[in-house]
């Protein structure tokens, strides 16, 4: 495959470079005003055609020598599959950050570390030493409103689960939390 691969991609790159040298040859007869008399040995719809040519022939070169890779050094394309990790995250800090640009009132940098249940198998992925950012859906940090609603303060122990990425191209680690309400952790 990737023998096959190789020479396709090198026999593509060279027919590329031979249409933009013609391309540059067009510009270039057009920069110094020969372009009449040029332009009618190379016809228009040909010009056309070659441009609409190298982008389906690129388009071609990434379907056929793209593949997907679960363990190994790559991995492309497809729906994106996370394998999950149960564990706890501890909050180890929370800094006022202001109001950034957009939001409606104060916002909190809130950093923790994750102990996963179980070994984490991803070399990538591997939590022991590493603080983390708590954002909230589409990347906002919480508000002084969330971190009351949740009781979240310094110390604080929250489950959360740990998605990597196996499969696909989205994010490679995503932290999952279940905040329940002091209400709900009472069991009221």
């Amino acid at each position: 495959m990737f023998f096959r691969c190789w020479q396709f991609l090198s026999f593509l790159n060279r027919w590329i470079l031979q249409q933009f040298e013609k391309a540059l040859e067009i510009i270039r007869l057009n920069i110094f005003g020969f372009v009449v008399h040029k332009m009618q040995a190379i016809p228009a719809h040909e010009v056309t055609l070659t441009g609409i040519s190298v982008i389906l022939l690129i388009i071609f070169a990434f379907s056929v020598c793209s593949e997907d890779k679960v363990g190994g050094d790559r991995i492309v394309g497809g729906e994106c599959q996370y394998k999950q990790y149960q564990g706890r995250a501890e909050v180890v800090s929370i800094t006022p950050i202001g109001r950034p640009a957009g939001y409606s009132s104060d916002r909190y940098e809130v950093r923790f570390r994750f102990t996963p249940d179980q070994k984490i198998e991803e070399p990538f992925a591997q939590t022991e030493g590493r603080e983390f950012l708590l954002l909230l859906n589409h990347n906002y940090y919480p508000g002084l409103d969330f971190l009351e609603k949740y009781d979240i303060k310094v110390g604080k122990v929250l489950d959360c689960t740990l998605k990597v990425i196996v499969r696909g191209t989205c994010t490679p680690m995503l932290f999952d939390f279940a905040f329940k309400t002091p209400e709900k952790m009472k069991g009221n």
